[in-house]
């Protein structure tokens, strides 16, 4: 019925859904659906998002290593994201949910002078 405009793209359960969202009138909720779905498919395969931002680019072998290292650590598969900071002048910053672990050289910094500061 609604969902006719890309229709052939959709099976059966997923043109219900769709046409249940759309007669409720739930549409706005779609991009809160899909997050959660995204979550849900990601702990079902057990595997966790990771962003790591590097002052450099990283290699594929340092990749491939620190990837080795977070799944032993991590105990689940790990997805990574790379990114590259400048700012950060060494180290690296890794983010795994609302875990951070930032051994930046800017961070390090940042803690000297407030030490010292005491």
């Amino acid at each position: 019925m609604y969902v006719d405009v890309a229709g052939e793209y959709f099976d059966e359960p997923f043109k219900n859904f769709l046409n249940v969202i759309i007669e409720n009138y739930r549409t706005s909720a779609l991009s809160d659906i899909s997050i959660q779905y995204e979550k849900f498919a990601v702990e079902a395969s057990n595997t966790q998002e990771v962003t790591v931002t590097t002052s450099f680019e990283l290699t594929e072998a340092q990749q491939s290593e620190l990837a080795s290292s977070l799944e032993k650590r991590l105990d689940s598969k790990v997805k990574m994201n790379c990114l590259v900071d400048s700012e950060l002048i060494g180290g690296a910053v890794i983010r795994v949910g609302d875990t951070v672990l930032d051994n930046s050289l800017v961070s390090r910094l940042t803690r000297l002078k407030d030490v010292i500061k005491s």
